[in-house]
């Protein structure tokens, strides 16, 4: 198992590509890592928190000030316990949101509360280029500490380890 071992927090947020995460979840669960899920309170309308709960044996969060043991606060607790964090798919929305800081809900607090790089995986028209993404992140100096955000597509499977690798934003 490649990820034995590894803490991933996935990030779900509201976006019809949201069924997807659930198939994701259930690979990084299959390939030996420990996942867990944080939504946003939109991406429960698209899919629910027991689908998640289900495959990785793990409470799911969604309330940014929901209590996951006695006094730690889930923003905190997940973002010291994520070798990674894996926002996918990524509304504009909250790309948005983490590029100027705001941090209105559990994901977004947990995203800028940690130290572990940053996957983000846009869940963007498919013509949406570069261009449209520039709006929801910073330009190069601004921002997250990569200060810049680089795109590609994916047409195949190097091109998804490529595209994958270019959407580490933060902790790089």
């Amino acid at each position: 198992m490649i990820l034995k071992g590894t803490n991933i927090v996935l990030g779900v947020t509201g976006g019809i590509a949201a069924y997807k995460a659930v198939e994701l979840c259930s690979r990084l669960v299959q390939a030996g890592a420990s996942v867990d899920v944080i939504m946003t309170p939109a991406a429960t309308h698209f899919v629910t928190p027991l689908s998640f709960q289900t495959l990785t044996v793990h409470p799911v969060s969604v309330d940014q000030f929901q209590l996951l043991r006695d006094m730690d606060m889930a923003h905190i607790e997940l973002s010291k316990k994520a070798q990674v964090l894996v926002i996918a798919p990524a509304t504009a929305n909250t790309m948005a949101k983490i590029a100027v800081g705001l941090a209105d809900n559990l994901l977004t607090s947990t995203a800028l509360a940690t130290t572990a790089p940053l996957v983000i995986a846009p869940a963007m028209d498919a013509d949406a280029g570069p261009a449209e993404w520039r709006t929801c992140l910073p330009a190069s100096g601004q921002g997250s500490s990569a200060g810049r955000l680089e795109c590609s597509r994916a047409t195949s499977a190097g091109d998804l380890r490529r595209t994958v690798r270019a959407w580490v934003l933060i902790g790089v």
